[in-house]
């Protein structure tokens, strides 16, 4: 015990072995393809079905907003080591 001194023990992060479990940020996880153990990186894309959504719906400038915005795009996560995709996560 450290006298003077907080300490607290770090946690482990938790491995997401159902990758369709994997939330839209970079996870612990194992690859399907090369079997490693690896920190997932992502990747986000704009929608091409809310781009055309938002682009037929707006004169004024506003509809370019949801291009801004992390929360209007899907999620790719992929492996940093075989560089193989993993899963998207679609937002629409």
């Amino acid at each position: 015990m450290l006298y003077g001194h907080n300490y607290t023990p770090s946690i482990a992060p938790e491995v997401i072995l159902d990758i369709q479990k994997l939330p839209p940020c970079s996870s612990q996880t194992q690859c399907p393809q090369c079997r490693q153990f690896i920190t997932t990186e992502i990747v986000t894309s704009f929608n091409t079905i809310l781009s055309g959504l938002f682009s037929f719906s707006c004169v004024a400038g506003c509809c370019l907003i949801p291009f801004c915005i992390d929360n209007f795009k899907d999620v790719t996560h992929r492996c940093p080591k075989c560089r193989s995709s993993i899963i998207t996560i679609k937002k629409l």
